[in-house]
């Protein structure tokens, strides 16, 4: 019989044995990484309003040019989450968020092509996170904002002078007319931008007359042209399609084959709907999806990827955004908002695929504009300039 003392060691001799046969039986535990901290983007967008036209595009080319960089492995090791809110073009909604989105932890705001953008971006300011003014052009924006707004986008000052050396040295106008509205900067300042430049080269604006946004009938301002003792070279005007095919119908209607300028209102695919009244039409832009244009590879590898062409320049300036914001945070080495004002400031170099971008010190890229033509119901790349001289705002 065997003592107590052998039974218990026996007891314990086996409990080990047990022992290291389960441990050897387990399976390991594999603990995963923790996936990288997204950088968050805001943008406060007019998504279902008078501006969507703009605004989803432009929120559009941003999300595929976020989905790219991350597909190739983030920024800094770590993917873009882009977050938009819709602020209906509202003022109210567009503070509050942009508030929230900055408690959210976003570091960088596109803007709004809406007028909701100056209230949100004060915001910005105050927060201290860096906001763009999106597609808005117009030159007075970075002033109405304030230290924390960049404007990637083409500036109205260069549209217009842009417009008016192609009208004055390339096809060799010399007396000129300009149609505006005093509804907002866009439509009123481009006029004034394109007359200046047109003067300052030693052209003549002969006449002006104004017009009310998608008013739908143009035949006093027909009437008020057709009444001149002597024709103008050229006519240049901001309005926004569908408002160009209805002006230039009437127009021709009356027998005026004035030749007709305008800038990137007239980007918008519906203004090939006019057809061949609208033939002849030169306009300035961002980008355009025609052969031999800087950005033509862009809309084919939009199209390829998502089974849809963009139609106007807007995607590709929200996809550069994007991609000098990327630049920035890289150069930087850093994604916090501090950084990335700073790196806005000192942006040089940039190569877009719309061209190379230097910000300003008047916190404005300096970029190229793009000039379209319209043939046979088509766009036609005529060319990539960037004016000698231009305007103050």
């Amino acid at each position: 019989m065997m003592s107590k003392l052998r039974v218990f060691g026996l007891a314990v001799m086996i409990g080990l044995v047990l022992s290291a046969c389960a441990k050897a039986t387990e399976v390991p535990v594999v603990t995963e990484a923790p996936a990288a901290e997204p950088i968050k983007i805001g943008f406060v967008g007019d998504l279902t309003g008078a501006w969507s036209q703009t605004d989803l595009p432009y929120r559009d080319g941003a999300l595929f040019a976020v989905n790219e960089i991350n597909e190739a492995g983030g920024v800094l090791g770590r993917p873009l989450e882009l977050i938009s809110r819709d602020a209906k073009n509202d003022n109210p909604l567009n503070i509050r968020y942009t508030d929230e989105l900055i408690d959210d932890g976003v570091v960088y705001l596109l803007g709004t092509v809406s007028e909701s953008l100056v209230a949100g971006g004060k915001i910005a300011c105050e927060r201290g996170v860096a906001i763009s003014t999106g597609v808005g052009s117009a030159d007075t924006l970075i002033g109405d904002i304030g230290e924390c707004a960049f404007q990637p986008m083409i500036t109205d000052t260069s549209q217009g002078a842009a417009t008016a050396y192609y009208a004055y040295d390339v096809l060799g106008y010399r007396t000129g007319y300009i149609l505006y509205s005093t509804e907002f900067p866009y439509v009123q300042n481009l006029p004034r931008y394109f007359a200046e430049t047109f003067e300052h080269l030693g052209g003549k604006i002969i006449g002006e007359d104004q017009f009310l946004n998608l008013a739908g009938d143009y035949s006093a301002q027909v009437t008020n042209i057709a009444s001149l003792e002597t024709q103008p070279d050229v006519i240049f005007t901001p309005m926004i399609v569908p408002d160009p095919n209805l002006f230039i119908r009437q127009l021709r209607a009356a027998g005026i084959d004035t030749p007709i300028l305008g800038c990137d209102a007239f980007d918008n695919v519906g203004i090939l709907d006019a057809g061949e009244v609208v033939e002849g039409v030169v306009f300035s832009t961002s980008a355009v999806d025609a052969p031999g244009s800087p950005t033509e590879d862009f809309y084919n590898r939009y199209e390829a990827k998502t089974g849809k062409r963009p139609d106007v320049a807007y995607y590709a300036d929200g996809y550069d955004e994007i991609y000098m914001l990327k630049h920035v945070i890289e150069v930087a080495g850093s994604a916090e908002p501090d950084a990335i004002m700073e790196g806005l400031r000192t942006l040089a170099g940039f190569e877009a695929i719309t061209g190379v971008w230097t910000m300003g010190p008047d916190q404005r890229v300096d970029r190229e504009i793009v000039l379209v033509g319209i043939k046979d119901n088509k766009y036609t790349f005529i060319d990539s300039v960037i004016p000698a001289w231009k305007p103050k705002p």
